[in-house]
């Protein structure tokens, strides 16, 4: 990120999958996910990681399996009531998955994630 204009990537996988098809989703977001680690850029997941948690207060399965593989990159939740109780469900979920990013560095992403879990 020492360039002048800061870059990052994307993936929003409702989008995504309208343009490759439903079929080949997580292929190609698995690609995007290496290709970030390989050059080094940030990318974040805008999908509805932990929604259903955030607003009704109990996640479903498929939003669990994300919040662990979001590990590898980030996560943007949407807000709602129990926002801080999804956000320290991510943390527990991500601590016991097993799963890191590529380049290991989650310092700014813990700081981020510290701020909002009081």
């Amino acid at each position: 990120m020492g360039q002048p204009i800061p870059l990052g990537v994307m993936i929003a996988r409702g989008d995504l999958a309208v343009e490759c098809g439903w079929d080949a989703l997580s292929a190609i977001q698995e690609e995007i996910l290496r290709v970030c680690a390989a050059a080094h850029l940030p990318c974040i997941w805008a999908t509805e990681v932990l929604d259903t948690m955030a607003h009704h207060g109990t996640p479903t399965r498929p939003e669990i399996i994300d919040a662990a593989m979001g590990a590898r990159g980030g996560l943007m939740l949407n807000k709602g009531a129990n926002i801080t109780e999804a956000l320290r469900t991510r943390r527990r979920i991500m601590a016991d998955s097993g799963i890191s990013r590529p380049d290991h560095s989650t310092d700014q992403a813990e700081r981020l994630l510290s701020c909002h879990c009081f």
